[in-house]
């Protein structure tokens, strides 16, 4: 897409964002909206245009609130199509439209950053548009807090928060390593390959890459998939997420928004999502057995009834499905925003009263989490136990979560919670 001028940070988090007002700017606009009881008037209303402003303002992204029948989502910038987050199943109807533009205006060089201290961005980032959707019943009633609204469209920002940084991460990686590929090219020792190798290594932050070892190869291809493996698994530890899994982009946005101070308000608006869907993960054990019951005794009615049998079968098996893979379950996802707070506990420079309510955000998560079972359906299961490859990624993916409890370890709510009475 051109080269991306400007401080590069290596991919990772955004910073916590403490003391930003950000968070609670949008909640008191959507407070004024859900005050508005006629329904065409909270459309028209100004307040949705600073909702907009207020976007603008603390992350210079152009975002245009539209308020209608649509569940919250926000429509992804078509400026590339080979950008990582967008995956298989999308990308065949995304296009770089948006993006060619972007570079004929700027006869070529487009420069922009992306600043996680911040959680801002400027230049190429700023001037392409895109329009967040939220649906009219969360503002015409008090079901939804003001702050879990805010959270919700935290989450939004996020997808394009994050789509910008995986942008400029993948355009910067591209840079370094066709740099570092003309290098080799023109290098006629093991000390010339050892130099070129040492700078890589240095630009991209590869605290495991062996430059000397590596310098030994004659073969340039071969020094490359090496040094590209190490800029995927460096980068997989700064975030805690593979980037190519599927499930990393919305976990990001989930960070996003608890990293702005919404955690607590994330998990309890998606709960109330969840629950009014009557999703799976939310079922005692005896409805989800007497489901799944139901479910193997329609399977056998088949037989009796083949094309009835098999329309409520799919039906039934698409309503508890766990959906392409871009999402965690229920129960996973609010693990990880959980962690996320316990990662802001572990800042000894908070407040007692910044602790004190980090605190009461995990105890109501916990709260929910009592009630939160990330059951499966038990022909998916039966699928998972015949397929190899499934059955790999699940173990994958356990461990992964495991490996991020460890970092989220209850000690430390427990070393915050004595700290508040020292």
């Amino acid at each position: 897409m051109g080269n991306i001028v400007g401080r590069h940070l290596d991919l990772q988090s955004i910073e916590f964002q403490e003391g930003s007002m950000f968070f609670k700017e949008l909640a008191l606009s959507i407070k004024e909206l859900q005050e508005i009881k006629n329904v065409k008037e909270i459309i028209d209303s100004d307040v949705v245009q600073r909702l907009s402003k207020i976007i603008d303002y603390h992350t210079g992204l152009n975002i245009t609130i539209e308020i209608g029948q649509t569940d919250p989502c926000i429509e992804i910038p078509q400026i590339n199509k080979n950008n990582i987050l967008i995956n298989s199943i999308i990308k065949n109807s995304a296009n770089s439209f948006d993006g060619l533009k972007l570079i004929a205006d700027a006869d070529g060089v487009v420069r922009g950053t992306v600043n996680l201290k911040t959680s801002k961005v400027t230049g190429i980032f700023s001037e392409f548009s895109t329009i967040m959707h939220m649906p009219l019943y969360m503002f015409q009633s008090t079901k939804f807090t003001p702050e879990e609204i805010s959270a919700i469209m935290l989450h939004e920002t996020g997808h394009i928060f994050v789509f910008c940084e995986f942008m400029s991460r993948t355009i910067t990686t591209n840079q370094a390593l066709a740099g570092m590929s003309k290098a080799l090219d023109k290098s006629n020792s093991v000390d010339e390959r050892e130099m070129v190798f040492i700078t890589i290594k240095k630009k991209m932050n590869l605290t495991d890459l062996d430059a000397a070892e590596l310098s030994k190869s004659t073969n340039t291809k071969i020094s490359e998939i090496v040094v590209l493996t190490n800029i995927i698994t460096q980068t997989r530890s700064e975030l805690g997420s593979n980037i190519y899994d599927f499930s990393s982009w919305e976990y990001l946005c989930d960070q996003f928004a608890a990293r702005h101070g919404a955690g607590r308000y994330t998990v309890t608006g998606l709960e109330k999502l969840y629950k009014g869907q009557w999703n799976i993960s939310f079922r005692s054990l005896p409805e989800y057995l007497a489901f799944e019951a139901f479910k193997i005794a329609i399977v056998v009615g088949t037989y009796l009834f083949p094309k009835f049998g098999i329309i409520i079968t799919l039906a039934l098996a698409a309503m508890d499905s766990s959906g392409d893979g871009t999402q965690d379950t229920p129960e996973a996802r609010f693990k990880r925003v959980r962690n996320q707070i316990v990662e802001n506990i572990k800042n000894n420079t908070l407040s007692k009263n910044d602790v004190e309510k980090l605190n009461d955000d995990i105890k109501i998560i916990d709260s929910i989490l009592k009630d939160v079972h990330d059951r499966r359906q038990f022909f998916g299961v039966i699928w998972d136990a015949l397929n190899v490859f499934n059955y790999k990624q699940l173990n994958q993916k356990k461990l992964q979560q495991e490996l991020e409890a460890i970092a989220a370890n209850d000690l430390f709510i427990k070393a915050a919670e004595f700290k508040q009475f020292a």
